[in-house]
């Protein structure tokens, strides 16, 4: 048996970098993938590398996930041995470039057959492995599914003809069919550190249903048959992954949706069981022609709280509005203001609870740096899929290193316990301290090296087992207090500025947040004459970081203007909402208005 010792460790660390990333993983539709059996796995992909350990840390049954890899990887000996023992499968060329329904293509040459570029797949499925392909070909940020490519279908048909003409191993196979499972898999905002994920696994499609035809009118195959039938079966793809995702038609509306859901869930998140529909919800609510003012007005508030660097939820629990009709001045004063910093500083760094944080946070400030080092030097500003896989992977680095060190402090200190007077009491004291005594010798290696490498590896196990779990206990309250801090000292700030006039038409660069820059390897949408489905212009070239600059102060006071606007208007677009919609909104959380 292969024990793929690489993808064993990787798949550890990417449990480790979820658990230790994000605040809250929900895995759906487990029941769909089958414990044993040939099975093609289709992730969306929006964040990088993230996704990958995404997949082979929720798949269910622990099955071990393989990926495609270039041929010439395994040219290496020394690399192929890795890439084998990570589950990594050779492909001669990028299996999505495969000649399929697009008009016009050619068809496969003669001396590289689709058999050939799937051979070593084939043989992975008919030992009943797990092949994990991402059908968009790349990861982007997009309000939608941009595109889908055909790899994993030509896999899938080829694999059935290859099948049929005895290729597979029925020793190994059995009789179970190959199985296709789209995975929808969703960030609540991925590139911010604890945010929360949804993985939701999709029907799955049952290849040899589709593939049917193929084998029909005496084994006649052309490669326009096996378009069609690869047509069919991404289109379920495509449709699977659709409804597993949230997909809106421009950034206005995803924005709109994003904050209307901020706005209405901010004393307790949404339920991540039903994150998804909710949100397609208000991006379908928005999307229509009769809420493009109420959207406007949000995305402007939504914009603003960008360029400002705030959050809703802080804005709220610092200055909430009790009543958003009448309230006649939004603007707080600057006295006021300042009144609310304090109070937060002595509230973050006084309160119980951050005293019981100190030990974790120091231990941990190591991630902290290398994670933010990292997203700023290796990652573009704008790029979040960029920011969130350096962060994560490189905050779990720091992590690493602190746990060591710990751990090796914490074995000086029992090896040093064994001798002197410290050492003559514990003999002569408690079963514990006999204990700990023990313990220091076998460190100091009176008991051989086996043994002190195993207590070893025990201690630093446990070390981290105690600091993961008391950093993350303590993390998101303290974290989420942090935030209302800066929130304050930024407010303060700009309420403190000298008052400056500031034109409409300055104002208006800060309308809209900038989208997120575009990804070359995406075949683009036709879209509207004036842009985007939204009528406004997608304008993926300007640098959101080179606006004229408009003192911070007047942003605040805006701010805080067009936030009982977009209040205002929510209200409005709450009560135009049907009696069922309302009712399940407020069943999962919302407060309504």
């Amino acid at each position: 048996m292969d024990l793929k010792v690489v993808y064993r460790v990787l798949r550890k660390i990417s449990e480790w970098t979820l658990e230790g990333y994000y605040s809250e993983v929900h895995i759906a539709g487990s029941e769909h993938v089958p414990e044993g059996g040939p099975l093609i796995i289709t992730p969306s992909h929006h964040n990088e590398l993230i996704d990958v350990a995404t997949v082979a840390a929720t798949i269910p049954y622990r099955r071990h996930v393989s990926f495609w890899a270039k041929s010439t990887m395994f040219a290496n000996p020394i690399t192929r041995a890795i890439l084998v023992s990570a589950g990594s499968i050779p492909v001669k060329r990028n299996p999505n470039r495969t000649p399929d329904a697009d008009a016009g293509s050619a068809p496969a040459s003669k001396t590289s057959s689709q058999a050939d570029l799937f051979h070593d797949s084939f043989l992975a499925l008919s030992r009943g492995q797990v092949l994990g392909v991402f059908p968009e070909g790349t990861s982007y940020t997009e309000p939608s599914i941009a595109q889908i490519m055909s790899g994993a279908a030509w896999a899938a048909a080829e694999y059935a003809k290859w099948q049929r003409c005895g290729g597979a191993d029925k020793a190994t196979s059995g009789d179970r069919g190959l199985v296709i499972v789209p995975v929808g898999i969703v960030y609540t905002d991925k590139a911010k550190y604890r945010s929360r994920v949804v993985v939701r696994y999709g029907s799955p499609i049952n290849v040899t249903s589709y593939c049917a035809e193929l084998f029909e009118g005496a084994f006649e195959d052309t490669q326009e048959i096996t378009r069609k039938v690869v047509k069919n079966i991404m289109a379920e793809v495509e449709s699977q992954l659709t409804a597993l995702t949230i997909n809106a038609p421009d950034w206005d509306t995803l924005y709109a949706s994003r904050i209307a859901k901020d706005m209405l869930w901010v004393d307790t998140p949404i339920p991540l069981h039903v994150y998804v529909d909710v949100s397609q919800l208000f991006v379908d609510m928005f999307s229509k022609s009769d809420h493009l003012q109420a959207r406007d007005t949000l995305v402007r508030y939504y914009s603003l709280l960008h360029y400002t660097r705030q959050s809703h939820a802080s804005l709220d629990h610092l200055y909430p509005l009790s009543n958003i009709n009448t309230y006649a001045s939004p603007l707080p004063s600057p006295v006021y203001a300042a009144t609310i910093f304090l109070k937060q500083l002595l509230n973050t760094f006084l309160h119980p609870r951050a005293l019981c944080f100190l030990p974790p946070f120091l231990v941990h400030r190591p991630a902290y740096v290398f994670g933010t080092l990292a997203a700023h030097f290796l990652a573009k500003r704008e790029e979040e899929e960029g920011q969130a896989q350096f962060k994560a992977f490189f905050g779990g680095f720091g992590s690493g290193l602190s746990y060591g060190l710990v751990t090796w402090r914490l074995s000086k200190w029992l090896q040093g316990i064994t001798s002197g007077t410290q050492g003559v009491f514990l003999s002569t004291g408690p079963g514990l301290f006999s204990a700990l005594r023990y313990v220091g010798g076998v460190l100091a290696g009176q008991e051989g090296t086996l043994k002190r490498t195993i207590t070893l590896a025990g201690l630093f196990y446990g070390v981290s087992w105690i600091l993961v779990r008391w950093h993350n206990s303590l993390i998101d309250s303290n974290y989420r207090q942090f935030k209302r801090l800066v929130a304050s000292f930024r407010v303060f700030r700009g309420l403190s500025s000298r008052p400056t006039d500031v034109t409409e038409a300055q104002l208006d660069q800060y309308a809209r947040p900038p989208p997120p820059p575009a990804n070359p390897f995406i075949k683009r949408r036709p879209v509207t004459s004036n842009g985007n489905a939204s009528g406004h212009e997608d304008n993926r070239t300007t640098d959101a970081f080179s606006l004229a600059p408009v003192p911070t102060g007047m942003l605040i006071r805006h701010l805080f203007d067009t936030r009982v606007k977009a209040l205002q208007t929510l209200s409005h677009v709450w009560w135009c909402m049907d009696r069922p919609q309302r009712d399940f909104l407020r069943s999962n959380g919302c407060r309504g208005l």
